[in-house]
């Protein structure tokens, strides 16, 4: 049994006559907070080591086989034992806190932290010198103890006895210091202190320009994400002249942590100042893996051989397809190192790394790759946290051996990021012989079968790819329901047991693809593919779109009148509608490009379009397939004020709810029926009560 899995060991002691529970190893201090047990300390703080410099949290412990011994311990360094008895508020304690409290008061007598516990404990400076110009440094130490735990060890402290202070090297702004803030952040008279000016944050005689975000409005979609990404609420979204609705960041009021900049689908927001191009071997060009860390990481002059290292301010500028890339180009792996957030004055941006990560990895299970590959660690305190972090993520990689990927992709293949540039980079990776796609464990996560030898297979394209880089953006639509409910439909019409695959890809298939279904099974797409390399392979691929044309009017009829908006110019989607029992109204054509990136005009246009289909009674809007219904679903996304009431609906959608004999309503899009909810009695309710409203 390792150390990790052996059982914890509680021992039981009673404090202020409560018999109370802790575990084996940690201190009185903790013991007493973790049963409610208010002990004062000045110097304490969760996640750094202990050092009693305060000497506030005092307490009396005895036992009951020490014969009457007692003594006034700090509970902070005391250990937990079995038996003994704490006392937190008797006259020892209180006398001796009493006594603290008047050499701090005495020694800061404008600090208001001081001042308020002075006068709670009845503490005085009678008989003591007080300074009057005296600053409010305790000399506790948090400061310099979270620069050495968390940070680059830029300050320190000086002198001793009475002249003992926090300070640097001959009191110079220290070069060291990367403007993190954590010893503001932990200081608890609030004797240090850190100031966001016009030119960025000042703190120890430095100023350190923040990597403020800029939006490019031209390729701003007005989605949203960014204002649910940023942890400062400064991204806003506005509408301007027109009914245009374009994000906005206050550079006054930036961070610069770079939340948004992962959340962002178009690939709009980049700092305000480029970042320094990234070298060839930073980019992954013949190394054996790749760190991302921020600056108080410290490991510019301590990375192994053959490891590169991206330093950002904040590892919240990471985002999907940086990651990814450096795959693409060989290396092994990539680790991403943040550093204790809740000491950073940028606190939000590690959070947004670390889904940014997570996602990485579930892409790389989908193209093939082994997800541990990709890692997201905050190092243990300490100097050496980081070093030793990089040192077991190599060792890791040790037993996945090499990346099979040896030809880099072409440099125009991320083209300005978002999520066009990495479902590029994706479909390039797909197509790679040396790995081989693998949906299995995405198909699993979502309830969906993979393909068996002999059965129908369903072409999935990108979805899978979308459902997680815009999976969150798409919401309340579930973009893996698309799938699902194209199952239910084959299924109605005799292929059953049909199972998922990826691809194809916009022009090209994978060779062994091809050949798998070459025996004369059914092969179907989510939407229609038009696609030489198919042909090429002698595959005959039906859509779900012209299955449905054909064989629609088997299904049963909607139970309730309903209007299905389209572009009645397409002839395809009227009849597809109309197959369906439902009734086309003509809203126009897209007026959204193939692509993600689109202008906040284009963006106008397709919100005038959902507004002529809700006001003709249309609740949806049909799209041709997964890549068309992924942008419209960013269009008319919740979780902001610019909700829209239609929702974007594809062929196998509607045909589903005919299946469970629902109405077309924005419920039953947003909550589709289950597979064989026809004959339930509770979805026969539910769908009376949506005919009737």
């Amino acid at each position: 049994m390792t150390t990790s899995q052996r059982p914890s060991t509680l021992v039981s002691l009673t404090i202020d006559g409560r018999r109370v529970q802790a575990q084996e190893g940690s201190f009185v201090l903790q013991a007493a907070r973790a049963a409610g047990i208010e002990i004062p300390t000045l110097c304490d703080h969760p996640d750094l080591e202990p050092v009693g410099a305060c000497r506030l949290c005092m307490v009396e412990v005895t036992h009951p086989d020490w014969n009457g011994w007692k003594g006034l311990m700090t509970s902070c360094l005391y250990p937990v034992a079995e038996g003994i008895e704490v006392s937190t508020r008797n006259d020892a304690v209180l006398q001796a806190r009493r006594g603290v409290l008047s050499l701090l008061l005495a020694r800061c007598p404008n600090s208001k932290v001081v001042r308020d516990l002075a006068t709670k404990y009845g503490a005085s400076t009678d008989g003591l010198q007080v300074d009057p110009g005296a600053d409010n440094c305790i000399v506790c130490g948090l400061c310099t103890r979270v620069c050495e735990s968390y940070a680059t060890s830029a300050i320190t402290t000086c002198f001793r006895g009475t002249l003992k202070r926090v300070g640097t090297f001959v009191d110079a702004p220290p070069e060291d210091c990367v403007g993190c803030g954590a010893c503001v952040s932990v200081c608890p008279t609030g004797h240090l202190h850190g100031e966001r000016t016009a030119e960025g944050y000042h703190v120890w005689g430095r100023t350190f320009a923040p990597a403020v975000c800029q939006v490019d409005e031209s390729r701003c979609i007005g989605c949203g994400a960014c204002e649910e990404a940023c942890p400062f609420d400064v991204a806003r979204v506005s509408v301007r002249k027109g009914g245009t609705l374009v994000a906005g960041i206050a550079a006054e009021h930036c961070r610069g942590c770079g939340a948004c900049v992962g959340a962002c689908p178009s690939a709009a927001i980049s700092p305000a100042k480029p970042f320094p191009p990234l070298a060839p071997k930073q980019r992954g060009d013949r190394v054996g893996e790749v760190v991302v860390a921020c600056t108080r990481s410290n490991l510019a002059d301590h990375m192994p051989e053959h490891a590169a290292l991206i330093e950002r301010p904040c590892t919240g500028w990471t985002n999907v397809p940086s990651l990814l890339e450096p795959f693409a180009r060989g290396a092994r792996g990539v680790l991403v190192l943040g550093r204790h957030e809740k000491t950073c004055r940028l606190d939000g941006g590690e959070q947004s790394a670390r889904e940014r990560v997570q996602q990485a990895r579930q892409l790389l299970e989908l193209i093939g790759m082994h997800p541990d590959r990709l890692s997201f660690d905050e190092p243990e305190r300490g100097a050496a946290g980081p070093r030793i972090a990089v040192r077991s993520f190599r060792a890791s990689l040790d037993k996945l051996g090499a990346n099979p990927l040896r030809t880099p992709p072409p440099d125009d293949i991320l083209g300005d990021g978002g999520i066009d540039g990495t479902l590029s980079l994706l479909e390039w990776l797909s197509l790679r012989a040396e790995i081989e796609p693998s949906p299995s464990a995405w198909l699993r996560r979502h309830g969906l079968p993979s393909t068996l030898p002999g059965t129908p297979v369903l072409l999935s394209g990108a979805l899978p790819f979308l459902s997680v880089l815009a999976g969150d953006l798409a919401r309340p639509i579930r973009l893996p329901d698309t799938i699902a409910a194209a199952l239910e439909v084959l299924t109605f019409f005799g292929y059953a047991h049909t199972g998922v695959q990826l691809g194809p890809w916009r022009g090209s298939i994978r060779p062994s693809a091809a050949a798998a279904y070459r025996d004369g099974r059914p092969v179907f797409a989510l939407c229609r593919v038009h696609n030489e390399a198919l042909t090429k392979a002698g595959l005959h691929v039906v859509s779900m779109d012209d299955l449905l044309i054909e064989r629609g009017a088997q299904l049963p009829r909607p139970p309730a009148a309903a209007a299905v908006a389209c572009d009645a110019s397409d002839d395809r989607q009227v009849r597809l509608i109309e197959s369906l029992g439902y009734t086309a109204v003509d809203v126009g054509p897209d007026p959204l490009p193939d692509s993600y990136s689109y202008s906040p005009a284009q963006r106008h246009l397709a919100d005038e379009r959902l507004r002529r289909g809700e006001h003709q009674g249309a609740v949806a809007v049909l799209v041709h397939g997964p890549r068309s219904l992924a942008r419209w679903a960013i269009v008319c996304r919740d979780g902001t004020w610019r909700q829209s009431r239609m929702l974007p609906v594809t062929g196998s959608q509607l045909a589903r709810l005919l299946l469970a004999r629902r109405p077309l309503t924005r419920n039953a899009l947003i909550q589709p029926p289950r597979p064989g909810a026809a004959t339930s009695r509770t979805e026969s309710a539910r769908a009376s009560q949506e005919v009737a409203s």
